[in-house]
């Protein structure tokens, strides 16, 4: 599974299993809805900064975040 693709599902399979939808992670993250769910189809991919910050919304490094979307992602 290539990097964006894992990145996408993993995002959108971290959200739902903590119980957030789109709106929850834009505000937390402070990015517009739109930007996340076009995170999540693949359109467009967060920055370092950015991933940062998601991974951290998670309670994750961006690496254990990455480690975590592959295996929530299958």
């Amino acid at each position: 599974m290539a990097g964006s693709e894992l990145f996408s599902r993993g995002l959108r399979a971290l959200r739902a299993a903590h119980g957030l939808d789109q709106e929850d992670v834009a505000k937390a993250l402070g990015v517009a809805r739109p930007t996340v769910s076009s995170w999540e189809t693949g359109d467009t991919s967060p920055n370092v900064a950015q991933l940062e910050k998601i991974a951290a919304l998670f309670s994750l490094s961006p690496e254990e975040f990455f480690s975590a979307a592959e295996k929530v992602a299958r």
